[in-house]
């Protein structure tokens, strides 16, 4: 699998995870655990770090010699 492959799958594996918690938490309302809402912000969290490092990945990709000044 390339780098842009399993970051993809990493994003929709957490964007499932979120979504399952988000149901959760509406079906549970106001009795939901707090470790349900603690769970949602780390992966929307993990999922914003991700997508910023396939937006990384994607531009060093357009330009290759981006590393070649370091």
């Amino acid at each position: 699998m390339s780098r842009k492959e399993d970051l993809n799958k990493l994003i929709n594996n957490h964007k499932r995870r979120l979504q399952k918690l988000k149901e959760k938490k509406a079906i549970l309302g106001l009795s939901a655990d707090p470790s349900i809402e603690i769970g949602i912000e780390e992966i929307e969290s993990e999922i914003k770090k991700l997508e910023q490092v396939s937006v990384e990945h994607k531009e060093n990709n357009a330009n290759p010699n981006a590393f070649k000044q370091l």
